[in-house]
């Protein structure tokens, strides 16, 4: 089992766990719920990233639960330890740079600790 931590706008707001089964890897991320609409989450490797998809409220949390591939997790490489790792917003009215404005939905980069 391998354990990372889960940051959205530069702070570390949670973890995610990635649980190797064979060939399939399940994946569980799980964050403090900010109160300010959902966000989208990406597993981010040296090689490249996943998108995992929408955290849903879940109780006082955002969470995510998705089984993947193994081969798909390996081919990213390391997962990103260190650095910075950065809040991106996607789309949506209101965005500016690395702004979050109103409800417009982000995505969380993942990076190890």
């Amino acid at each position: 089992m391998e354990r990372v931590k889960l940051y959205c706008r530069g702070e570390c707001r949670g973890e995610i766990e990635l649980q190797p089964q064979g060939n399939r890897t399940d994946v569980w991320a799980v964050m403090e719920d900010p109160g300010d609409g959902l966000y989208r989450a990406a597993l981010c490797g040296e090689q490249g990233e996943i998108l995992l998809g929408v955290l849903s409220p879940e109780k006082a949390a955002l969470e995510l639960r998705r089984k993947l591939y193994s081969r798909d997790v390996a081919a990213l490489g390391p997962l990103v330890r260190g650095g910075s790792p950065v809040f991106v917003p996607v789309s949506g009215a209101g965005l500016d740079g690395n702004t979050l404005s109103g409800r417009a939905a982000g995505r969380l980069l993942l990076a190890g600790a």
